[in-house]
């Protein structure tokens, strides 16, 4: 917050000696903050002047047309405590799965970017809303039915549930590139099934319940959460009620084969369809009737879809199509993100399987073990969770969300460098200095340039996590940490700690980064340890 507290007074300081408040963070070294004024050198002097009265700028320099202004890290220390106060609802849509296929590394970003913005948006004081659209509806139910009843059995599913389910989706269609037909037929299971056929829904109830229960397995492996799992068929009756709703007011329109649309031209978009010929409806329709149930069951402020930025023309057309039905969809956003990529720049796929989450933890899992496995420490199998977990997470959200993410094993599960168990790691180690020198903490004055720029970094917490949030962007987040582990271990190489006199000003000093460093794993989804 002290940081948040300094620009803010900068600003007042600027609007005091009547100059835009315009300020910026400029490049390391120069200044905290600074900012850009043609007539800089004959304002410099009221601008001097005015900074006097706001207690968290030390000085004010000039440096040809920038008006530098540098933050009292002593003040800005014991501010560290303010917290963000913001409020408001917001609704994160994310994971998403599809039923009856195991969760692969695609599904990943979703996840735990969706979990880590859950975690930005509850410190910053907003109401969460995560919600799972579990993918438990449309025609690939009619090819499931269909094979599962001509090609399965309950004994099967018993074996191996989710396997046998990705077994015989895979027969429907090899059987259908031999065999057409078989796509109607399907198409017809679907049907029925949407019309209320008893033995059908209690096919896809199994499936459904199956398929929850093993994603449920990987959220607790990830520690993710949902406050619910409104998959698509919670929409089906809402959807088409939407429908006629749309079609009374004017805002769909009926096509000569049946078929309904909305007109999006408007938008520079092609129509939407969101009812087929046949009567059925599709994913945009019950897309549509959650942003309306949505709408008048959480009153959000903000709506967030944290889905693969492939879907951007998608979701333009439902955002505009849910304006045209009367929706503010200005506080709706697409939060895209890129592929996983393997490390020589492949697609996720492996030799035409994909890679299942469950592999990819797993295999994270017997890498930490391995790593851990000369170090004394109680309950290492839960420590090595955590650190797999952790490097995990941490891998996908260093980056930004927009670009590819490569999965590099070495990168991801090293204790050196950008990784989350080097993060973890640089905690451990002031846990371990904090049991050595006990608890009698005192005042801290920072002294050394280091300890002045890892108080500098601490003022920046609050600043960083509004900067995530505003952005959804918890790279932001990621790099904060990298840059404070960085200079607590430049500090700790440089810094007689015990026997230095000061021990309860470092006890002070290091529980405030230990306390940083958690609440800013915490906003990634990731757990801090003791040890390790």
């Amino acid at each position: 917050m002290p940081f948040m507290i300094f620009k803010e007074q900068c600003e007042d300081a600027l609007k005091d000696a009547g100059v835009r408040p315009n300020v910026f963070e400029p490049p390391k070294g120069i200044a905290d903050l600074c900012t850009f004024s043609k007539n800089a050198d004959s304002v410099f002097e009221s601008v001097k002047s005015a900074s006097k009265k706001y207690p968290l700028i030390k000085d004010v320099t000039l440096a040809g047309h920038y008006i530098n202004f540098h933050m009292d890290e002593e003040k800005a220390f014991n501010l560290l405590d303010k917290k963000l106060s913001e409020s408001g609802t917001v609704v994160i849509d994310f994971s998403s799965p599809n039923i009856a296929k195991p969760m692969n590394i695609g599904h990943l970003r979703s996840t735990i970017i969706g979990d880590s913005l859950r975690h930005i948006y509850s410190y910053a004081g907003w109401k969460v809303v995560a919600d799972n659209h579990v993918g438990d509806w449309g025609t690939q139910f009619g090819k499931l039915l269909y094979a599962y009843i001509h090609w399965s059995s309950k004994e099967k599913l018993d074996e191996d549930p989710i396997g046998e389910l990705t077994r015989i989706y895979i027969k429907f269609h090899k059987e259908a590139e031999k065999r057409p037909e078989l796509i109607e037929e399907a198409r017809e299971y679907f049907k029925r099934l949407e019309n209320g056929d008893e033995k059908l829904k209690a096919l896809w109830k199994l499936f459904v319940d199956i398929s929850m229960k093993e994603f449920g397995k990987t959220y607790d492996l990830l520690n993710v959460k949902f406050d619910y799992a409104l998959g698509e068929s919670f929409y089906v009756d809402k959807a088409k009620e939407l429908v006629e709703e749309l079609l009374a007011r004017g805002i769909a329109k009926t096509n000569d084969d049946g078929s309904v649309y909305i007109d999006l031209k408007p938008f520079g978009l092609t129509d939407l369809i969101i009812l087929k010929s046949d009567g059925s409806t599709l994913y945009q329709t019950r897309e549509l009737a959650a942003i309306k149930y949505r709408e008048e069951t959480f009153r959000p402020d903000r709506i967030l879809y944290v889905v693969g930025q492939e879907q951007s023309l998608y979701f333009k057309q439902v955002f505009s199509a849910a304006k045209l039905m009367g929706f503010d969809s200005s506080k709706y956003e697409h939060v895209g993100f890129g592929l996983v990529v393997t490390k020589d720049g492949k697609l996720s796929t492996r030799k035409g399987k994909i890679i299942l989450l469950k592999d990819v933890i797993d295999k994270a899992f017997s890498l930490a073990m391995k790593i851990l496995e000369d170090r004394d420490i109680e309950n290492k199998e839960d420590v090595a969770r955590k650190v797999a977990v952790g490097a995990i997470k941490f891998n996908d959200l260093k980056q930004n969300r927009t670009k590819d993410v490569e999965f590099d094993w070495d990168r991801i599960m090293s204790f050196e460098g950008d990784s989350g168990p080097y993060v973890q790691y640089t905690n451990v180690r002031i846990k371990s200095i904090l049991r050595k020198i006990g608890s009698n903490s005192g005042v801290f004055h920072p002294k050394s340039s280091t300890e002045k720029k890892i108080v500098k970094e601490l003022s920046k917490f609050n600043y960083t996590v509004k900067k995530a949030l505003n952005e959804n962007k918890p790279n932001y987040i990621a790099s904060y940490l990298l840059e404070l582990c960085t200079l607590f271990n430049t500090f700790y190489h440089e810094t007689r700690i015990i026997g230095s006199g000061n021990e309860g000003g470092y006890i002070t000093f290091l529980n405030e980064i230990s306390k940083k460093i958690e609440s800013g794993l915490y906003l990634l989804g990731i757990e801090p340890l003791e040890r390790m």
